[in-house]
């Protein structure tokens, strides 16, 4: 319990049934002065929205109440500028991942978005500042030509698992990971209602296999594009040669996907290699020898 003592707050949302029982857990172990949870709906139709800006105003409103001043329009659009910046900053740092081989290791990436996450937006901005001053002072790519890859997976956090791809061979350069751009690619509108702004923000436009969304077109081809059109314009966007999809037992939401996340991916004909394994870094190992066969395959 002491690892936590500098933490005042909890607040999580209804993700999926882990995250629902991760909040019960956490809020009995470390009996924090505030918890919350947020019920977020998982579609994105008219009354889900409608839903969800009601949870984000009582949740406006209880946090107001814990902190002893009142969040106010203002408070909220102010903050939707400083996170819309860091998401500027952090598309910065991917930018220095195009070039062959890049300029940044997905290792270095993954470790300044990672700590970028655990700070105040403020601090987490001047970080990423000093971070892209010194990266852009690296001549030439400290790194060998090598397949690019691609992570596709939730809330890959294990620095050692980008570590392991690349120390096998290949160049990390992109990732559809909630770390990563799934959540610093869609940024807030600015102006208009602040509330109404970040429930479209957190519901409509983060593409999470937590929110079913209604078929799109006539095809399962296109109902492919539709859910997952966002991977491949990454995958083109950053030259990718091969996709790594990395699953955590018991993410159901995302183990439902898989067969279509597939199917998507090999329309493309892109080289994929699918991965199951245990939240803990004491794992990761095993990993090692599938990865290097599937970057010969690759290379081959």
């Amino acid at each position: 319990k002491r690892r936590y003592d500098f933490c005042e707050g909890l607040v999580l949302p209804h993700a999926c049934d882990s995250i629902t029982r991760t909040y019960s857990v956490w809020r009995y172990s470390l009996d924090l002065p505030y918890s919350h949870f947020i019920n977020l709906p998982h579609t994105v139709r008219g009354p889900s929205m409608d839903f969800f800006k009601a949870e984000l105003e009582t949740f406006r409103k209880s946090l107001g109440r814990f902190a002893g001043k009142e969040i106010s329009d203002g408070d909220l659009a102010e903050s939707i500028d400083l996170h819309n910046e860091n998401r500027n900053k952090a598309r910065a740092l991917y930018e220095l991942r195009k070039s062959d081989p890049p300029l940044v290791s997905g290792t270095e990436i993954a470790t300044i978005l990672t700590v970028g996450m655990s700070l105040p937006v403020k601090e987490a901005n001047n970080l990423f500042d000093e971070v892209l001053e010194k990266l852009k002072q690296r001549k030439e790519a400290p790194f060998k030509k090598a397949p690019r890859i691609l992570i596709d997976g939730a809330c890959v956090d294990n620095i050692d698992f980008f570590k392991l791809i690349e120390d096998s061979g290949a160049n990390v350069v992109a990732d559809s990971l909630c770390i990563g751009t799934r959540d610093y690619w869609p940024k807030a509108e600015v102006g208009g209602n602040p509330v109404e702004t970040l429930a479209h923000r957190y519901l409509d436009k983060i593409n999470c296999p937590r929110t079913y969304r209604e078929k799109v077109g006539e095809t399962y081809q296109e109902d492919l594009e539709s859910r997952f059109g966002d991977v491949g314009s990454l995958i083109k966007e950053f030259n990718v040669d091969g996709v790594i999809l990395y699953l955590y037992k018991y993410c159901d939401p995302f183990g439902f996907e898989v067969p279509a996340r597939k199917a998507y991916l090999d329309s493309l004909k892109m080289p994929v290699l699918y991965l199951e394994d245990e939240y803990s870094t004491g794992t990761i190992g095993r990993l090692r020898t599938r990865i290097q066969a599937f970057l010969e395959m690759i290379g081959s």
